[in-house]
């Protein structure tokens, strides 16, 4: 004879068991477990293309929305590999920690490993923190995802090494950042790349950001630093001779190398 507490209980797991399922298949209903997205971080859950950039005021959440792609990626797709870049080990380090406050509330999570730099799931999932040198990139391949925040100030040689690990496993490659001026694969992906889904969230787009902050902040510092790191503009320094766009108007593209 089945009791009432068994009734209940195992009606309690089977709807459990029914919400995880529509989690595996929705990024944006695990997220809203934990928080509640702005519109554009929605988008970006939603996204089903391989290639995101994410061109970003400061402060807005970008590394927080990657940061449950990422765990959803690793908690939901069995022997995946997650791959996080950042300009050093200390900002890798500081991403990997968001996916952990992620995991740690989600039940049901087994960490097999959990070191500073890197976590492995029962499922055979690893999440791996890495600084961007060229070095440390080589050597994986078939990647699930690989995210690569503050990419604009990562060395392009980095960029180029890691597409050709992307050829297989058929992973997502998210590129997020405020800009850094004219230079770098991040301006160029974002001006010429192909097949790239593209957000922009300015500063004045984030709820959380106030107009007292803004103005504060363009008091402190140089108009186009202020313009780059909150209103996601690619502008030259004032130090810069030359505007970019002379230098670039400059270029014959026809005109072909002679040899002396």
């Amino acid at each position: 004879m089945i009791t009432t507490n068994q009734f209940l209980n195992d009606a309690a797991r089977n709807l459990i068991s029914k919400f995880r399922r529509r989690e595996a298949e929705s990024p944006l209903l695990f997220a809203k477990r934990l928080i509640e997205p702005d519109l554009w971080q929605e988008n970006v859950l939603l996204s089903d293309a391989k290639q995101l950039i994410l061109n970003c005021s400061r402060q807005t959440g970008k590394s927080t929305i990657t940061a449950f792609l990422a765990s959803h990626t690793a908690i939901f797709t069995p022997q995946s590999l997650v791959l996080l870049v950042c300009p050093s080990e200390r900002q890798s380090g500081e991403l990997l920690r968001k996916i952990k406050s992620i995991l740690a509330k989600t039940p049901g999570i087994d960490y097999s490993r959990d070191a500073v730099l890197q976590v492995e799931l029962g499922n055979g999932s690893r999440i791996l923190a890495l600084p961007s040198a060229e070095a440390n990139l080589r050597g994986f391949s078939a990647p699930s995802m690989v995210v690569i925040d503050e990419a604009s100030r990562c060395d392009d040689g980095l960029f180029y090494s890691l597409k050709p690990m992307m050829a297989l496993g058929n992973g997502k490659l998210i590129l997020l950042s405020s800009p850094f001026g004219r230079r770098g694969f991040f301006y160029e992906t974002w001006i010429n790349g192909e097949n790239w889904e593209r957000f922009t969230v300015k500063a004045t787009d984030c709820e959380r950001i106030t107009p007292e902050f803004l103005e504060s902040e363009k008091n402190s510092m140089p108009e186009f630093v202020f313009r780059q790191e909150y209103f996601c503009e690619f502008t030259d320094s004032d130090t810069q001779i030359f505007p970019s766009e002379l230098i670039e108007n400059s270029i014959n593209p026809t005109l072909k190398a002679v040899a002396w």
